[in-house]
């Protein structure tokens, strides 16, 4: 499982805090956004498609009206020319509410019949309609075209598609079924009403009149169906259009009846072709008004349908905006809780590198992290604590050296006088003038060793302080090389002395710790040159003296120059090394360099020779005696910080 996470774990160890939230926001929020984007695109398309279909039914409208006053007139046309009397009146009124239909549908179909493809079929129908005064046979051609009319505004405009039960078969209704009822039943009064007229059959006109009324028998049946179907899927819908539905059937049924009635024994009968246009066409007109009802309630059914999806895209949006809200707030909150954990360490690391003991951490969180920063802190105390008791023993310590120190000179300095007073006696033979030059070396030695432990004890405890003066720099490095040369020389080593004229004739500096610091490095380099140059520099960058002392000796290693600063270090620490001293020159010099608020740097090879570089302020500001930086904690947490760095 850990090799298989492996990459992701690279990946989150390389990155901050920051990088690892906003990645893992981009991780949840592009998929989501992406699903929501083609949900919302899904939801938009059904919405498109369910207005185009009340676009289908508002073009159908008109149509459907017109459709009527079309079979209207062609059974008065009939009944006109059957010789039923006194339909004039009537008649020229249809003629007029068709042509002002016509311009109904005109209108409708410059709104929408280029965006529902029928332009092209309704001018047809149209172009038909002045026909209407000739046959029977042209009113059932235009007739037919505005069944086919119908039929393609309902292809065209998603009507025949429609998804839901109740509403497909309402559109069946209204598309199919209920207009072909009101057909069938239509052409049955318009010949119907001439035979009456006339008061005898053909064999073709029966066979005409029987199919007819078998037709329309199947397609009110066929009609009732889809109402069935609705009915018992949509109360609600089967409410508001039952009674109108059932009284519709039950008086296209009663209509068929008196058909088959009539014309099984038409000489017989006693109903007049006035009558019957009258029954029938109220039969139809019923069919009429049941459409506009159906068509209502689809109209209804599709607006509600519109509704709950611009609704419910109106939840989810909602949902959808809350709960990118909560997650952001808990994101937030989350990377807070993260940045406030990781404070709080970032703080207990502070207040050791500031040498103040952290306090107790409380954290609210209880995740991992937070353990682990109350361990951290735990930890910083008592590391803190540790440091503490280090300083506290370093300086008892350091405070120990500068006694003993103190009380070693003392007598020491008695004996190096007594010696000087026995080689300058004259009294001496050759044997004892060389044993006290030897004891007078040896209290030198000592005497030097002792100088730099009290030195160490001195910066340590802060009994040091820098005092700057007006000092001529180039007179120093003259005196130094004056005073150094005599060493070199007894090594037959070539001291050069390489000055930067940039540098002011006057500075503030302290002269003696100045002095103390070219010593200990030339010294230093001295004792480790068998042969060859030892260079002492000093030239100017910016406001900054730069120091440097270059040798040809044996050189560091590089594994031990970041500790050639570090107190009693030897390069060579065996018994049988050539060189003497405590180690403690260069360690004088880093504290000395670090008083003076500067650095010291090391570069070396094995074999080739090393260089020291010190680089401290071209002009020192006052100092005041036990400032922070004079004091033996600042000493320990500079070691603490970069353990034997120059710097």
């Amino acid at each position: 499982m850990r090799a298989l996470a492996s990459p992701a774990i690279h990946l989150m160890n390389r990155l901050k805090y920051p990088q690892k939230f906003l990645l893992i926001s981009m991780l949840f929020a592009i998929p989501l956004l992406i699903v929501l984007t083609q949900f919302l695109v899904n939801l938009e398309a059904d919405v498109r498609f369910s207005a185009e279909e009340r676009i289908g039914l508002e073009y159908n409208a008109p149509l459907i009206h017109l459709l009527a006053l079309v079979q209207r007139h062609a059974a008065l046309i009939s009944a006109a020319r059957s010789g039923v009397p006194n339909l004039d009146p009537e008649l020229t009124a249809t003629q007029q509410a068709i042509a002002a239909q016509v311009q109904r549908v005109e209108a409708i179909n410059a709104e929408l019949g280029d965006r529902l493809k029928v332009s092209q079929d309704w001018e047809q129908v149209r172009e038909a309609l002045p026909t209407l005064e000739t046959t029977s046979e042209q009113h059932l051609a235009i007739s037919s075209a505005i069944l086919a009319l119908i039929t393609q505004v309902g292809n065209n405009s998603n009507l025949i598609l429609d998804p839901d039960i109740d509403s497909y078969y309402l559109m069946n209704s209204v598309i199919t079924t209920l207009p072909l009822t009101t057909e069938y039943f239509s052409q049955l009064r318009t010949y119907g009403v001439a035979a009456i007229a006339q008061g005898a059959l053909s064999d073709s006109d029966q066979t005409r009149l029987t199919i007819l009324a078998g037709l329309a028998a199947s397609a009110l049946e066929a009609n009732m169906r889809s109402y069935r179907y609705t009915f018992d899927f949509n109360s609600t819908v089967a409410a508001q259009l039952s009674p109108e539905s059932d009284a519709n059937y039950a008086a296209l049924s009663a209509l068929l009846d008196l058909i088959r009635q009539t014309f099984d024994d038409l000489p017989a009968s006693n109903l007049s072709a006035a009558e019957y246009l009258d029954q029938s066409t109220r039969a139809i007109d019923g069919s009429f008004a049941l459409y506009s009802q159906v068509a209502a309630e689809l109209d209804r059914l599709l607006d509600i349908r519109i509704s709950s999806m611009v609704n419910n895209r109106a939840v989810i949006l909602s949902i959808t905006a809350l709960t990118l809200a909560a997650t952001v707030y808990i994101f937030i909150g989350f990377y807070l809780s993260v940045q406030k954990t990781i404070s709080a360490m970032q703080s207990a690391a502070d207040s050791i590198v500031n040498r103040d003991m952290p306090g107790d951490l409380v954290l609210e969180s209880r995740d991992e992290l937070a353990k682990a920063a109350v361990a951290f802190n735990n930890v910083a105390k008592n590391l803190d604590l540790a440091r503490r008791e280090a300083v506290e023993a370093t300086r008892m310590k350091d405070l120990f050296l500068a006694t003993m120190s103190h009380e070693l000179r003392t007598p020491l300095n008695a004996m190096i006088g007594f010696v000087t007073l026995m080689l300058y006696s004259g009294q001496l033979n050759e044997d004892n003038t060389h044993m006290a030059e030897r004891a007078f070396a040896n209290t030198q030695r000592l005497l030097t060793l002792i100088n730099n432990i009290l030195d160490i004890s001195r910066i340590a405890t802060g009994g040091m302080d820098i005092v700057p003066g007006a000092v001529s720099l180039r007179d120093i490095a003259a005196g130094l090389f004056n005073d150094l040369k005599p060493q070199a020389d007894e090594k037959s080593l070539r001291l050069e002395l390489v000055y930067d004229d940039q540098i002011p004739k006057t500075i503030n500096h302290d002269e003696t710790r100045l002095t103390q610091i070219v010593t200990n490095l030339v010294s230093n380099a001295i004792k480790f040159t068998e042969k060859g140059t030892i260079t002492m520099g000093f030239r100017r960058r910016d406001d900054q003296l730069i120091i440097q002392v270059s040798d040809t000796g044996i050189g560091i290693p590089q594994s031990k120059q970041h500790l050639v600063f570090d107190d009693f270090f030897q390069v060579d620490g065996s018994s049988t090394r050539k060189q003497q001293g405590a180690g403690l020159g260069l360690a004088i010099v880093k504290r000395l360099v670090l008083l003076m608020r500067g650095t010291i740097s090391v570069s070396s090879e094995v074999d080739k020779g090393s260089t020291f570089t010190v680089e401290i302020p071209l002009d020192l500001p006052p100092y005041e005696t036990n400032t922070p930086i004079n004091r033996l904690d600042q000493v320990f947490v500079d070691r603490l910080n970069a353990p034997g760095s120059a710097r």
